[in-house]
């Protein structure tokens, strides 16, 4: 099985080479991980002590990111290497962020998972959620790192527990801890004969929290915005855009609107733009001269959507016509009620906030328009709506501590461990 496994990734690989002469993102997928040796070469050296986390993309570093700016918090002579999968995390994380060594992962082969391992040398190793690699997780067990997986989520669904994972679900058994965010994940684990798990809740509560304490202020969206009830529109593909734009284009509407794309590409932009007419124009436009008599903004940078939900009344999240909804904690943690579409089972805080009454769910733009007329004018439902919402995760912080705790407590053993050598 490990043959095949191993044979499936260079395929992906390879297809990933061919996709790269017409795709942009493949092409970025592919160029990223040239000179990935050579660099950790440039920033590690042998004797550096060493975090590793790696994060799918953007978001799963938002998750992460508690942990890592905690853990150097604590140990400020470690160096944090964070690697991706993904193009636009890479990207992000490099231009804005110059506190952490950020580079891609390599394609997941046996060579390449020694290859790096002998390069890093990790004290610990980090999977932020359910990013997992099976010959980085062969080769990590086999160097007896600790290496852990942060705010992990589990289903029944999931292969690893279908009758054909059996193979995958033994690796995984070989992870030294999974802190997971529920319960029910834990039930699966335990019942799949795994003990090497505790719940300790998710750190993206830990994040938001933190994101809405900084109080970050954008002057013009502001003056935008003024006293007028906002929509924000957050990460939303094409099939949102159905869901959310015969609402945003009646004409007895008293309501601005912000529009944050999941894909935030020059020919994105201009689609929505032409699509939402002349009332609308781009963040990197707003000026002092238009930011009154425009209707719809739409943002064309990436790393500004949690910041800025604070403005919003009410926040459509995308992502639930599609694989599954977007981050909705980036809203809720200001009080803000969030809507999204039918794809949201697999998310716990969802479902939670669902049953609390500071989310909603709905399947066609004939329900948005009910709902978002239903919030905006019933002061009483709002309320209620907001602070459930707000409540919520403030409740549900906590996860951060936890899991740094225990990576502390590792660093503790080891110190003792090379003391007792040293003796």
């Amino acid at each position: 099985m490990k043959q095949v496994y191993s044979f499936a990734i260079r395929l992906f690989s390879f297809l990933v080479f061919l996709a790269s002469y017409f795709n942009k993102k493949a092409d970025e997928w592919r160029s990223g991980r040239k000179n990935i040796f050579a660099e950790l070469r440039r920033k590690i050296s042998p004797h550096d002590k060493v975090l590793w986390v790696h994060c799918a993309s953007l978001g799963e570093f938002e998750q992460g990111r508690p942990v890592i700016d905690a853990f150097k918090e604590k140990f400020p002579h470690y160096k944090v290497l964070v690697t991706f999968f993904s193009s636009s995390g890479y990207k992000f994380c490099k231009k804005n962020l110059i506190s952490y060594i950020f580079t891609y992962l390599p394609v997941d082969t046996p060579k390449n998972a020694s290859r790096f391992l002998d390069l890093v040398n990790p004290d610990i190793a980090v999977f932020v959620k359910y990013e997992f690699w099976f010959n980085f997780i062969d080769e990590l067990s086999k160097r007896d790192i600790f290496f852990i997986s942060a705010s992990a989520i589990f289903h029944k669904e999931q292969f690893y527990f279908r009758w054909y994972g059996k193979y995958f679900r033994n690796k995984l058994k070989k992870f030294t801890h999974f802190y997971v965010q529920n319960s029910e994940s834990a039930k699966i684990l335990e019942q799949y004969g795994f003990n090497n798990f505790s719940v300790s809740g998710d750190t993206r509560f830990d994040r938001v929290a933190h994101i809405a304490s900084k109080e970050k202020n954008f002057a013009i969206l502001g003056k935008f915005c003024r006293e007028d009830p906002v929509l924000i529109a957050g990460s939303i593909w094409e099939e949102d855009e159905e869901v959310i734009f015969p609402f945003i284009f009646s004409d007895d509407l008293a309501v601005k609107i912000i529009i944050a794309p999941h894909e935030v590409h020059e020919s994105n932009i201009i689609r929505i733009l032409n699509k939402c007419g002349s009332g609308a124009v781009r963040y990197s436009d707003l000026s002092v001269g238009n930011a009154d008599s425009c209707k719809i903004v739409i943002i064309d940078s990436i790393g500004m959507l949690s910041f800025i939900y604070k403005y919003a009344k009410i926040a459509y999240i995308g992502g639930g016509f599609g694989k599954g909804i977007h981050n909705i904690l980036e809203a809720a943690v200001f009080g803000v009620p969030v809507v999204f579409g039918p794809h949201y089972k697999t998310f716990q805080e969802a479902c939670d906030l669902i049953i609390t009454g500071g989310a909603y769910t709905l399947n066609n733009s004939v329900e948005f328009s009910i709902l978002a007329s239903k919030l905006l004018n019933n002061s009483e439902i709002y309320t209620r709506s907001s602070e459930a919402a707000k409540s919520y995760v403030k409740k549900n912080t906590g996860a951060t501590e936890i899991i740094v705790k225990g990576l502390e407590a590792v660093i503790k053993i080891g110190a003792e461990t090379e003391k007792s050598l040293l003796l």
